[in-house]
């Protein structure tokens, strides 16, 4: 519909504003954000040059509009599901059907939402966490007014919100809509997660997470390379803690490297890169820590403890890489943030080789304790909390024991955890 006489400017206007909303969803969803242009928009919307700048001042704020109301909605739409009386299985049950139906109802909004949103820049991440935040009160709401209420505190339940938006993502990223056994795999694992008996849970970490580690990025890098390439990859986590994403460039980190800024040129094709192989790197770092740590263990649920006390410990003594692998990833968009999320597949593959069989999770489950994890390490180093990493350690440990083993199981598991390594334990 076009301006023109007789024609009402506020309904051709939004007639117009609907049909650049999709115009962007569908864009999205077939190339990606990064390759939206505002010639591709205009073609598909069929809105003229001009009318596009009257509604939106660009291409970044059609894409914020678009996400707005797809959050807006999907709270709207698990907020009614979980509405009412029953008990915390029911109103579990439903809310996991809302929130998978309504992926598997709008894949391309999902997409744009869930995976997207990172390629974007930082308004784009702050309305994610703004959306993350809207979700982790409703959970912690409607669990303390069913039936048989439980109390969260807001780690656990962003653990919860975390874990779905992690599974959700892997099987958009697949382009495969969520399965009728992932709706049936979560429920179990929210139920654990939400066992009365996370009332026990100890708020303190454990006594030997802020240990000194085994490895250190600043010592044996573990990767063969030049001197030159390893100072550099050095400098770049140094850098992180400081300057963030955006105060990195060729110059910088050569300087902080203390090499020519043409060794950089030679040793990485860009920033990105370098970062790329920072992540890289500092996968191979963590997950050897967390190995050794998790075999020192008697079995596999000890082993986890021991695991998740090291991975604290470790990125609260690396606040670069902290930062690298939660939070300035987003900057430069999906390419370096599938780096970092490698990090944390990579552990969830570690923490699953020595589990017993009677106590394995499927994989939407094991999907769903990572992404919990993510969730929560992202929000303390975003808060400029590195240093308090080490205290989420029994937290994190419960994501992913309590599923395998049960809620009173686990308690248990985590009280001996408390016992300082030497002193009965």
């Amino acid at each position: 519909m076009r301006p023109g006489p007789g024609q009402d400017p506020e309904f051709v206007a939004a007639d117009q504003s609907a049909r650049l909303r999709q115009a962007m969803v569908d864009l999205v969803y077939e190339g990606g954000y990064p390759n939206v242009t505002l010639a591709k928009l205009l073609s598909k919307a069929h809105v003229a040059k001009r009318d596009f700048y009257r509604l939106f001042s660009g291409k970044e704020d059609l894409f914020l509009s678009v996400y707005d109301v797809a959050a807006t909605d999907a709270i709207k739409f698990v907020e009614a599901a979980t509405a009412g009386p029953g008990t915390r299985a029911e109103i579990v049950g439903r809310g996991l059907r809302a929130f998978l139906d309504a992926i598997s109802l709008r894949p391309a909004d999902a997409y744009l939402s869930l995976l997207e949103t990172i390629s974007v820049g930082p308004a784009a991440t702050d309305r994610m966490r703004r959306t993350e935040d809207e979700f982790v009160g409703l959970v912690i709401r409607h669990l303390a007014a069913t039936e048989d209420p439980v109390v969260l505190r807001p780690e656990v339940a962003r653990g919860l919100v975390g874990g779905a938006a992690r599974l959700a993502r892997e099987r958009l990223e697949a382009r495969t809509l969520p399965l009728p056994a992932d709706a049936e795999e979560m429920a179990h694992w929210v139920m654990a997660v939400s066992d009365p008996a996370v009332a026990e849970l100890a708020t303190a970490g454990f006594p030997g997470a802020v240990k000194a580690n085994r490895s250190r990025l600043t010592g044996d890098l573990r990767l063969p390379m030049s001197d030159e390439r390893a100072f550099l990859i050095r400098a770049v986590i140094s850098l992180a803690a400081t300057e963030g994403y955006e105060g990195l460039s060729p110059r910088t980190i050569a300087a902080a490297a203390g090499v020519p800024k043409r060794t950089f040129d030679v040793e990485f094709g860009s920033v990105e890169d370098c970062v790329a192989r920072a992540l890289e790197v500092g996968a191979v770092a963590v997950v050897a820590d967390v190995r050794s740590a998790f075999r020192e263990a008697p079995d596999w649920a000890h082993g986890i403890c021991q695991a998740v006390e090291e991975l604290c410990g470790f990125f609260s003594s690396e606040p670069g890489l902290a930062r690298l692998a939660f939070v300035e990833l987003f900057v430069p968009g999906r390419a370096v943030t599938r780096q970092g999320s490698a990090i944390l597949s990579a552990l969830a593959r570690l923490l699953r080789e020595g589990m017993p069989k009677a106590l394995q999770t499927g994989p939407a489950a094991a999907e769903a304790s990572i992404g919990a994890i993510w969730a929560l390490l992202r929000k303390e180093v975003a808060a400029g909390r590195i240093a308090r990493i080490p205290r989420l350690a029994p937290t994190i440990s419960w994501l992913i024991l309590s599923p395998a083993v049960g809620g009173p199981e686990a308690i248990e598991v985590l009280r001996d955890a408390q016992v300082p390594r030497g002193a009965g334990r």
